[in-house]
């Protein structure tokens, strides 16, 4: 009898950690609609032209179905959050998809998932008048994705590993391509499995990625790895990427630029998000002991990109790059001088785990499937990446260069690339409708080949053309110049920067997001 009991005891453990094992169910929480009707009003108030469809738009939090880290003993996996946006009415068995990524965002809360938390009730056209309806930020991401939505086109927009809460619940991977692809490609399947079980409802195969900056990579990353080993077993391929001002070659000219001895980059921040997202995820040390605590403190979260630069250009006396180990420093200039190579740095260095991230490298895109935009005088992502891609991959890329003072800068020219871009949809569209993506377009181990819906596509494609073309038509790059009129930058107070100060490290109080 004891050994009857003993034996369910351990059944039962056993049982336990099994069921511990099993992975969390997605949520799909309703943040709100907007009618067709009403969507229209707003669109038309701004010159866009009137949308197909009203937009269901909802938070969702999935969980990671692929392992982060980029060491076995670091690996992991999370629960990520992201924002959906349904186009509603749009009833075909088999819908065309778009996943948008956000750029730079110091602050976990201000991401995708969260840019319509004060946006409703949005009900009618005094709702317009008060602010309402528009995502408060994130607007790269969610305003491409409220378009595509009003298009016909099922539109998410992930947040990234660690963000979408109030703190960041683990380090965010920043420029890292893996860790996008973790967001993205669990987004996708989450969906698809959300609109299988209530509408009936599947996302077709072939799937197009945007973004800017920051969400430009991560676009072009995603498109990678959709040709790569570890996504094999993804439902879902990335064949066309629209993206604008994204560092792409990460050891390239860029490299170069934000390594030299100097106090004018404009945007230091960016130094402890690069760095720390590197070293925790690859286990490297890359930060300089002497600011390990610093970057520690502003990457808790919950403080704003501005005083993140503010207090990364005090701290280390105008000169950001101090962040970084000097063997790192020095790696760099070896190799922006000509004394090295990077093929003479392996995975255990951060030049090497750059070289590995780089789109640059390791793929073959398809013929016209990558669109990209670029401000040839922005100072903080170099056009010469996107030059330097067209030069790699002149088949595949389409490239717009804006000239000097066509707009403001980097953060600003997001409004024309995303709008520049994303006249690409229409190919893309055009493609589904006859089932081209069907077709081995596609390099790498995958393939283009079809996954078992291939006798679907040409049931909703048409519908989807027809309502998207006349938007195209009026020209979507003036429609992007004009929406940033309708996009309130909003000065807003946060909470994080009283930590700063704790810390002993003053702040300012206020500031303008950037996209």
């Amino acid at each position: 009898m004891r050994s009857f009991i003993v034996f369910l005891t351990i059944l039962s453990f056993a049982f336990m950690a099994e069921a511990g094992k099993k992975k969390s169910k997605p949520t799909f929480t309703v943040v709100g609609n907007i009618s067709q009707p009403l969507l229209a009003q707003a669109f038309a108030a701004q010159s866009i032209p009137a949308p197909a469809y009203g937009i269901k738009i909802l938070r969702v939090t999935y969980p990671a179905l692929y392992k982060s880290g980029g060491k076995k003993k670091k690996a992991k996996k999370s629960n990520l959050n992201g924002l959906l946006i349904m186009p509603m009415g749009n009833m075909a068995p088999v819908l065309p998809a778009s996943i948008w990524f956000h750029g730079t965002s110091g602050n976990s809360y201000r991401v995708s998932s969260n840019a319509f938390a004060e946006s409703f009730p949005c009900e009618s056209v005094v709702d317009l008048g008060a602010g309402r309806c528009l995502p408060d930020f994130a607007e790269g991401a969610t305003v491409s994705a409220m378009i595509a939505a009003g298009a016909g086109v099922v539109s998410m927009a992930p947040d990234g590993i660690g963000y979408g809460g109030e703190f960041a619940t683990e380090t965010y991977p920043y420029l890292i391509a893996e860790a996008y692809g973790i967001a993205g490609f669990s987004m996708l399947e989450a969906v698809e499995d959300w609109l299988d079980d209530k509408y009936d409802q599947e996302l077709t195969q072939h799937v197009v990625a945007g973004g800017y900056s920051e969400g430009g990579y991560a676009a072009v990353a995603m498109q990678k790895l959709s040709t790569t080993e570890y996504f094999k077993n993804t439902e879902h391929d990335i064949v066309m990427s629209i993206a604008g001002a994204g560092p792409y070659d990460l050891t390239g000219e860029q490299m170069c630029y934000v390594t030299e001895e100097q106090a004018t980059y404009p945007v230091p921040g960016y130094y402890p998000f690069f760095i720390k997202g590197y070293s925790d995820y690859y286990d490297l040390d890359a930060i300089n002991p002497i600011y390990e605590d610093f970057v520690d403190t502003v990457l808790a979260g919950n403080v704003s990109n501005f005083a993140i630069s503010v207090q990364t250009a005090t701290i280390t006396l105008g000169n950001p790059l101090h962040t970084i180990n000097a063997q790192s420093i020095q790696d760099s200039k070896d190799i922006c001088d000509g004394n090295a190579e990077l093929k003479d740095f392996d995975e255990d260095t951060l030049i090497g785990r750059m070289y590995e991230n780089s789109v640059m490298v390791g793929w073959e895109p398809a013929d016209n499937s990558v669109y990209l935009c670029h401000y040839d005088a922005d100072t903080v992502v170099l056009s010469a990446n996107t030059k330097a891609f067209k030069s790699k991959f002149p088949n595949a890329t389409n490239a717009v260069i804006l000239p000097e003072g066509t707009c403001g800068g980097h953060s600003d020219c997001y409004l024309t690339c995303i709008g520049a871009g994303l006249q690409a949809l229409e190919g893309y569209l055009n493609a589904l409708a006859v089932g081209a993506f069907d077709e081995p377009m596609m390099s790498g181990k995958k393939g283009g080949k079809s996954k078992g819906k291939k006798s679907k596509l040409l049931q909703f494609s048409k519908e989807s053309l027809q309502a998207f073309s006349p938007m195209l038509a009026a020209g979507v790059v003036s429609v992007f110049a004009i929406v940033g009129l309708i996009i309130k930058k909003r000065v807003s107070t946060h909470e994080g920067d009283a930590l700063l100060q704790s810390k002993g490290y003053t702040t300012p109080t206020e500031y303008e997001a950037l996209p």
